[in-house]
């Protein structure tokens, strides 16, 4: 019986690069954008709390996590037309 493509030794050293791609992506976005993102996807905040936490109004929470998912998402795109 075949294994699982999960197990394959290169779809696990793909999953990997594909972390390291979007860590990275996370690590070059501008500061209030990165701030939003890691508070509500990483530490699992809501968007509420994370306006608290930033001291900043909710709606300028909700346009950071716009912003910061458009660069990622935009980022990522790019670097697969590259490879």
């Amino acid at each position: 019986l075949r294994a699982p493509a999960a197990a394959e030794p290169h779809f696990q050293l793909f999953l990997r690069y594909r972390q390291w791609q979007i860590q990275e992506a996370i690590a070059r976005l501008p500061e209030p954008y990165r701030a939003v993102f890691v508070l509500v996807h990483l530490e699992g905040h809501r968007l509420t709390e994370t306006a608290e936490i930033l001291e900043v109004p909710l709606g300028t929470v909700k346009s950071r996590m716009h912003s910061a998912v458009r660069l990622l998402r935009g980022r990522l795109a790019a670097e697969d037309e590259e490879n």
